[in-house]
């Protein structure tokens, strides 16, 4: 039974995705990238105030901004946006909507999509979880603009990501 303060959340998604299918790309780009600035910093609350410790596995290239900047800069904004978009987004997509059950439930494509972006960036655990949620929306993107350039749409947000992520480092390293 529905009462005045049922809330749908099927409903709240379709007509968020209806108003991102319509928006320029710029648009597009600028309203997710907050959205995922808001989700990583309430994921990274619980770190900052010492209640859970990151376990790391391996250096993240970020750090290699030190040692050769123009090339790091270049292939975090350029070069992994390409190859990342397409292998994470496009290609999932091409293959997991062939199913009926993925067209029908979209959300399968976005968690598939998203566990290999997030297991394949292994530098932490909470990198791995805070690259499984990007990873949801640059799929829940790509799946949004599909059929008006999905892919240039999400390269774009994905750039302006990796970018912002550098310009954070530099801030918090006194560089910039």
């Amino acid at each position: 039974m529905k009462t005045a303060h049922s809330y749908n959340t099927n409903a709240w998604f379709a007509r968020a995705g209806r108003f991102m299918r319509k928006a320029h790309p710029i648009k597009f780009t600028l309203i997710l990238t907050a959205v995922l600035m808001v989700l990583l910093t309430i994921l990274g609350l619980p770190e900052e105030f010492g209640l859970i410790k990151d376990i790391e596995y391996a250096t993240p290239p970020i750090s290699a901004l030190n040692e050769n900047p123009v090339f790091t800069i270049i292939m975090a904004v350029i070069y992994a946006p390409l190859i990342e978009t397409l292998l994470f987004q496009m290609l999932p997509w091409f293959i997991l909507s062939k199913s009926k059950l993925v067209r029908r439930h979209r959300i399968i494509a976005v968690v598939a999509s998203a566990l290999i972006f997030g297991v394949l960036h292994y530098y932490s655990v909470f990198y791995m979880i805070a690259t499984f949620m990007i990873g949801m929306v640059f799929m829940w993107a790509y799946i949004v603009k599909n059929g008006k350039n999905p892919y240039w749409n999400v390269v774009l947000l994905h750039a302006v990501w990796n970018a912002l992520a550098i310009a954070g480092h530099l801030l918090l390293e006194n560089k910039l």
